[in-house]
């Protein structure tokens, strides 16, 4: 009987543990998801000569990375998605101007932010 007892604690260990690896799994996704999305709609923005409506539809692609992405996103990556998808929302109304490209700017400093957490936390 006693034994049978002393099985109870190894078991909770297990089980938090597996719990643990598939939330470190599901962060690990959102972080390639969503920085892979980032990097190919920033090389494309950042071409000289690019028309502004093609700007828009690559929006759109990030916004679906970070949708998929939320999905089981840590808080603290969900808070800067929110940031991004403001900011790129403004980039999108008016990419050439000048406050278009301070919201870029700001965009960029919030991926930032994710790629730093996420290499911090051995997810990139």
């Amino acid at each position: 009987m006693y034994r049978r007892l002393a099985v109870l604690p190894l078991l909770a260990v297990l089980a938090l543990a597996g719990c643990a690896s598939a939330s470190a799994r599901i962060s690990a996704e959102a972080c390639l998801n969503v920085m892979n999305s980032w990097q190919e709609y920033a090389s494309f923005a950042e071409t000289p000569g690019r028309a502004d409506g093609a700007v828009a539809e690559g929006r759109a692609a990030v916004r679906d990375a970070v949708s998929r992405a939320s999905t089981g996103a840590p808080e603290w990556m969900l808070a800067q998605m929110k940031e991004a998808d403001k900011a790129l929302d403004a980039v999108t109304a008016a990419p050439s101007s000048p406050d278009g490209k301070a919201a870029f700017q700001a965009a960029s400093d919030a991926f930032e932010t994710i790629r730093d957490q996420c290499k911090a936390d051995r997810n990139l």
